[in-house]
C-alpha cells in the first residue's frame, strides 16, 4: 500500500448519524471499506476481510476495526476472541466500554453526539497513524 493511500477501516456501528459523521471526518487519510450495523454482519465482515485465507487485495483489508458503543463488551469479545483473523489488526472501542472502568452514568445518558464520537476517533487514529501505516498494533485494543 502506498504511504499516501487511505488506510482501510472496518466500521461497526449502529447509529446512522455516527456512521456518517465518522465516515466524513476520516477522509482523506482513512477510508471506511465496510460498515456493519449488526453483530452478525461484523462477524461476517471480520471473517471475510481479515481471515488469513481472504482473497481481498491488500488495499481493501482493514488496518483497524472501529466498534462503537452500541456493541456490548460481550458482543466485542464474541468477535475479537473467536473469529479467525480478528486479532491481526488493532481495534478501537469507547472508553466507557472498557472492562472494570465502565461509567454506568455515562452509558445511561446515551451516546455522545456524532461530532464528538467522530472527532475522538479521528484524534485517536491520528495518534496511531505511523503504526497503522506500518501495519502494527496487531491484537491491541485502543480506547477512545
Amino acid at each position: 500500500m502506498a504511504s499516501n493511500a487511505p488506510i482501510p477501516v472496518l466500521l461497526c456501528g449502529k447509529i446512522p448519524g455516527h456512521i456518517q459523521a465518522t465516515t466524513e471526518i476520516m477522509k482523506p487519510e482513512f477510508e471506511i471499506v465496510e460498515v456493519c450495523s449488526s453483530l452478525e454482519a461484523a462477524r461476517t465482515a471480520v471473517n471475510e476481510r481479515l481471515s488469513p485465507s481472504s482473497a481481498l487485495p491488500t488495499e481493501k483489508k482493514p488496518r483497524v476495526v472501529l466498534m462503537g458503543g452500541g456493541f456490548t463488551q460481550d458482543d466485542f469479545a464474541s468477535v475479537y476472541e473467536s473469529v479467525e483473523g480478528a486479532k491481526s489488526v488493532p481495534w478501537v472501542r469507547p472508553a466507557i466500554m472498557k472492562p472494570g472502568a465502565e461509567d454506568k452514568a455515562a452509558i445511561a445518558k446515551g451516546p455522545p453526539s456524532a461530532e464528538d464520537v467522530a472527532s475522538r476517533i479521528r484524534k485517536l487514529l491520528e495518534e496511531h497513524l505511523g503504526e497503522l501505516r506500518e501495519g502494527k498494533g496487531e491484537g491491541e485494543i485502543w480506547w477512545m
